[in-house]
């Protein structure tokens, strides 16, 4: 499992390029749940020639409650809920049901940025009909009325 980070200016794609050339076929991230380092990095990897022939898919879920998102902060190495996603959750009359919002929405970004060949749906500690639920509400979007 791969962290993306916010890259360093020196920053080198080394430990993936060797897991690469060992074999890996995919790379699969932890939680992804902010865009905005996460493409930062895949542009770094893009530049180093990484994403030729190997498939990237990203972490995402969705997050119950802030409450749980401070415990992935506090509790899960490499995961970054930025402030703005638990104060959103945090302001929501239904917190699981913005959690989930907010897991779709990453969906969306995530499928248009270069170098992500998927997604990876991850639900710790909750039900696994919160998966499926994501998944529902991804196909009734992407489904014109």
């Amino acid at each position: 499992m791969d962290l993306p980070t916010d890259p360093a200016p020196d920053w080198k794609p080394d430990r993936i390029a060797a897991k690469i050339k060992a074999g890996a076929q995919f790379v699969q991230t932890q939680f992804c749940f902010d865009p905005s380092p996460t493409e930062r990095y895949f542009q770094r990897l893009s530049d180093a020639g990484i994403l030729d022939g190997t498939a990237f898919i990203v972490g995402v879920g969705p997050i119950a409650s802030a409450r749980s998102a401070r415990w992935m902060n506090d509790n899960l190495f490499g995961v970054s809920v930025p402030d703005s996603v638990i104060q959103r959750i945090e302001g929501a009359d239904d917190q699981a049901e913005e959690g989930l919002r907010i897991c779709i929405e990453l969906i969306e970004i995530y499928k248009e940025m270069p170098g992500v060949s998927g997604v990876h749906i991850m639900a710790p500690a909750q039900s696994p009909q919160r998966i499926a639920d994501v998944i529902d509400d991804v196909i009734d979007a992407a489904i014109p009325t």
